[in-house]
């Protein structure tokens, strides 16, 4: 990340059945995607990451209306055990920016990592001004992902900062 230069890592279970891991929760094992559907899915990656926009239907620029945040979790450089939040932003034009949050926590109950309210909140609402930044307005509806369930702060932050948004 400190190069600024696209990287896409495949982990060998990716694409070696016989390397495949099973999930933790739940101990099973995810089949595989045909391999046409992971060479899609890898490739367009390296396109989008290379600065490249993937294939997409014409839309009308005044009808963007959706802000779509996705929030996820990295270790850092020093693999240092903190873990910190990042969320990217997509209109659905599919242009993006990267939106830095907080420190995030381990959470020892569901083995996953977690926002504070406070730090929910700072990034849902930094991740709407950028949003009305690029596009000279606010959105009509936003769409947040995670790939862990939401704890209860979390849920907190996220309200708060979209009631704020509702009103603007």
């Amino acid at each position: 990340m400190d190069l600024r230069k696209p990287v896409q890592l495949i982990l060998p279970g990716t694409f070696d059945p016989k390397q495949a891991r099973k999930q933790k929760i739940r101990g099973v094992v995810r089949p595989l995607q045909d391999a046409a559907t992971r060479a899609w899915n890898f490739h367009t990656a390296l396109y989008y990451k290379a600065g490249g926009r993937p294939w997409r239907l014409v839309r009308d620029v005044r009808k963007v209306s959706t802000c779509f945040v996705g929030i996820s979790f990295y270790r850092s450089l020093d693999r240092s055990a903190v873990l910190t939040s990042v969320a990217q932003v997509f209109d659905e034009r599919g242009d993006g920016l990267v939106v830095r949050g907080g420190t995030a926590t381990w959470s020892k109950e569901d083995r996953t990592s977690h926002l504070s309210e406070a730090d929910s909140y700072t990034l849902l609402r930094d991740a709407l001004q950028r949003y009305r930044q690029e596009h000279s307005t606010w959105p009509a509806r936003v769409v947040v992902h995670k790939t862990s369930k939401y704890s209860p702060d979390e849920l907190k932050g996220l309200q708060r900062a979209q009631k704020e948004w509702d009103w603007n």
